[in-house]
């Protein structure tokens, strides 16, 4: 019985070392986070303010001095003149717009009709726009 319990133990722990040595259990996929930082520093070769919906995320990957925007939807345009004086980097989520209203603002409609957003690129879930406060 001792050599029966034995090889069931062998049999056990060498299928879990396969899994394990596989590398399945790993998510070893980029985020789209972070895709869109490599993009902007190493493409756009950008170095100043980013001001984005997940400003800790972009902060993180980036370094760079990041601004979180969420601006309630009545006043979008006053919110933008009041928190974004800088040319910068905006980052927002798409899976942000899909609520009704939308959760953060502004939204890609709102920035495409806009003369200071330019949109830049979309990666994944996310969407780049370059602003300038002058245009």
């Amino acid at each position: 019985t001792l050599i029966i319990i034995y090889l069931g133990f062998l049999i056990y722990s060498t299928t879990n070392y396969k899994n394990l040595s596989s590398r399945d259990f790993v998510n070893e996929k980029i985020s789209d986070d972070r895709k869109t930082t490599e993009f902007i520093l190493n493409e756009l070769n950008y170095s100043g303010i980013i001001y984005s919906h997940q400003a800790p995320l972009i902060a993180y990957y980036s370094g760079l001095n990041t601004t979180p925007i969420w601006i309630g939807s009545k006043n979008v345009s006053d919110g933008v003149n009041i928190l974004m004086k800088e040319p910068a980097i905006f980052v927002g989520a798409y899976y942000f717009e899909k609520t009704t209203p939308p959760q953060r603002q502004p939204t890609t409609s709102w920035m495409r009709n806009d003369s200071r957003f330019t949109h830049i690129k979309d990666i994944g879930s996310n969407f780049i726009f370059r602003y300038d406060p002058k245009n």
